[in-house]
């Protein structure tokens, strides 16, 4: 995955991975930290991103159990 498939696909769901990450861990920059840490792993794997049916859904995936091992 590039970086402007990355940013197209990854990026606009944001918002979505923080309310995800609020609803697990309640306090919001606990939240926010935790988004901003998954968006940089998901950068750090960008490659196989494109891999998955849908990197969206992935991502998803990653933040709630991010959240869960926090």
């Amino acid at each position: 995955m590039n970086q402007e498939r990355f940013k197209a696909e990854i990026l606009p769901i944001r918002e979505r991975l923080f309310h995800i990450a609020r609803k697990i861990l309640v306090e919001e920059q606990e939240a926010e930290d935790a988004v901003q840490e998954v968006l940089l792993k998901l950068w750090h794997m960008r490659d196989s991103l494109g891999g998955y049916d849908s990197p969206a859904a992935f991502a998803t995936t990653v933040t709630k159990n991010h959240c869960l091992d926090r």
